[in-house]
């Protein structure tokens, strides 16, 4: 893995480094290809969920995330599916609510924008309750109106 790549040709040369490597390390390995993404600035790290609870169905969950998730315990659930006012009042409703309004050199985060996306997972989760038992989408990355899905997990109900 290579990171901080800022030119055409800083990947082309990272590229040619790294198929001379397994060249040398594994001479009959085959490569079918290589998979360059876009490297998403420093943010907040935001945790939104759902699951299909068996007694109030279709739940969303928004949360400080990443690997602060576990040891800060700061999330609000709501029944899905819910509204762009309802999931602003879900971020306004977290501790770390004063986070988003932006810290130290972080710019504020575009809570709209986050909002709308709880939103659609709360959809997601209410049009697919019969499939999925959860979703997780940990972290979503916000540095001001830039908000990323850096990783995400579908768990699909056992048949």
């Amino acid at each position: 893995m290579v990171l901080g790549l800022e030119t055409p040709g800083a990947a082309v040369a990272a590229y040619e480094r790294m198929i001379g490597a397994v060249a040398k390390a594994a001479p009959d390995a085959r490569i079918d290809g290589v998979i360059l993404q876009h490297m998403v600035p420093e943010g907040l790290e935001i945790v939104i969920g759902a699951r299909i609870d068996p007694a109030f169905g279709p739940l969303v969950l928004v949360g400080l995330g990443g690997v602060l998730v576990e040891l800060m315990a700061d999330s609000v659930t709501a029944p899905a599916p819910v509204s762009q006012s309802q999931a602003l009042d879900m971020l306004s409703k977290l501790r770390a609510a004063p986070l988003l309004d932006g810290f130290r050199n972080m710019p504020p985060v575009d809570r709209d924008a986050l909002a709308r996306i709880i939103v659609r997972v709360s959809e997601f989760a209410t049009d697919h309750a019969d499939k999925i038992a959860e979703l997780d989408i940990n972290p979503v990355i916000c540095h001001g109106s830039n908000t990323v899905a850096a990783d995400a997990l579908i768990v699909l109900k056992r048949t």
